[in-house]
């Protein structure tokens, strides 16, 4: 959901208006266009990922499904949100192999800690091996959450390193052009 179109917050369209007079942006502004009205935007000076269904959707042979699976090394990501969700996916990359599959992916609003260790739990059990790594983005009050799924919940999460979050856009932006990012029909990343 836009800004706009989000019930569940009062007033939060006119939050963003107020916003985007005091930042001095335009209709057009490329920040204005992702983040408030939630518009795919492609610029060279904006963090954006320039994933595309139509183009970045495999269709082939899952390597989990295939023999491979001995070769297959799983890893959860987790952006830890509440009102804007809280968003899990698991890659797979095989040994040797230049790309990454998407396992699963997911996002959810408004949820608690038992919550999100659940959806973890739920997600990795559909897993045919344990996950070699996990990661979160601790971003706002995040950090609590990954401190609570780890003592509460024996869910250990690295917390993501964003000092070169650019830097890092920029590299998948440059894996999803060479075809290294695969990724499911009706991904919820591509939306």
């Amino acid at each position: 959901w836009t800004s706009r179109d989000n019930t569940a917050v009062p007033h939060l369209w006119e939050t963003s208006l107020k916003i985007k007079r005091r930042m001095g942006w335009k209709d057009d502004n490329p920040i204005w266009r992702r983040e408030y009205l939630g518009q795919h935007v492609l610029s060279d000076s904006v963090l954006v990922y320039t994933l595309r269904p139509e183009r970045h959707v495999y269709k082939g042979v899952w390597p989990w499904e295939d023999g491979r699976v001995k070769r297959c090394h799983f890893v959860t990501g987790l952006d830890i949100g509440y009102v804007d969700g809280t968003a899990l996916v698991i890659w797979c990359y095989v040994e040797d192999e230049p790309y990454i599959y998407e396992f699963i992916s997911a996002k959810r609003t408004k949820l608690v800690p038992e919550e999100i260790a659940q959806m973890v739990k739920d997600a990795e059990a559909l897993l045919p091996k344990p996950v070699d790594f996990r990661v979160a983005d601790a971003g706002n009050n995040g950090l609590m959450v990954v401190e609570s799924l780890k003592r509460t919940y024996s869910l250990h999460f690295d917390v993501a390193d964003k000092q070169d979050k650019l830097h890092y856009i920029k590299l998948f932006n440059m894996s999803l052009d060479s075809d290294k990012i695969r990724f499911r029909p009706g991904s919820p990343l591509g939306e």
